[in-house]
């Protein structure tokens, strides 16, 4: 009886150390995985999201390319919008929005005191449309323009949206003048909405991870204890 006393005593403490070890590898396991898909969905989603900044960057630059800066500064006023090379501007943006997919193609010109003027736009709706009879903006307000207007192409960045203009991903290029000069810029815009639902999938893939690992390390706890009884 003694011998069986003490075997099951030893029995016992080698399945505690079995079970205490089997407990320290799930959670390791759940760890590293966590990690492994946390850093994956990272890595893809930084993919994804310099693909959609190369790809607007791409089509502002087509856009910058279809016009130049003495056909823009035919267009000063409000009443240069009835002219007729104005509405022809007006359906080249239509049409360059159509064919590349996004929601807005616009000019701008810069104006004096961190001002910038909207020139045209392919909008239809005259609501939402923005034109020479538009008050100006302020650049300090439009992220990723100050780029532009010195000269490099640039984008508001994911997740950085106009203050006044929001849930929009945007991109520019410069238009120079003959000496070299930036005297306007071409903008694309694109909805953020894939952005957002990728963000928010990856956030709440953390928290399942999290959740998972606290129940694997409470359910090995409370098995470990019930065994210890």
């Amino acid at each position: 009886m003694k011998r069986f006393l003490l075997n099951f005593r030893q029995d016992k403490k080698l399945a505690t150390r079995l079970m205490l070890a089997m407990l320290v590898f799930s959670c390791a396991a759940v760890l590293g995985m966590t990690l492994y898909s946390r850093s994956l969905i990272k890595y893809l989603t930084h993919e994804m999201e310099n693909s959609i900044q190369n790809w607007l960057k791409e089509t502002s630059r087509r856009g910058a390319d279809m016009t130049t800066a003495e056909e823009l500064e035919a267009y000063q006023k409000p009443g240069d919008m009835n002219l007729p090379g104005y509405h022809a501007l007006r359906h080249k943006l239509i049409l360059t929005a159509a064919e590349s997919g996004v929601l807005y193609v616009y000019y701008l010109r810069p104006l004096e005191g961190g001002k910038f003027q909207y020139i045209a736009d392919n909008d239809f709706d005259e609501d939402a449309r923005v034109g020479l009879d538009t008050p100006p903006a302020n650049v300090a307000d439009t992220p990723g323009l100050s780029g532009a207007l010195e000269g490099n192409v640039s984008s508001a960045g994911l997740g950085s949206y106009m203050s006044e203009w929001g849930g929009l991903l945007t991109a520019y290029s410069p238009i120079f003048d003959a000496e070299g000069r930036v005297v306007a810029a071409c903008g694309v815009d694109i909805d953020d909405t894939m952005i957002v639902a990728v963000e928010r999938k990856r956030k709440l893939l953390g928290v399942l991870e999290f959740t998972a690992g606290v129940l694997v390390l409470a359910s090995g706890a409370l098995c470990l204890a019930g065994f210890r009884r």
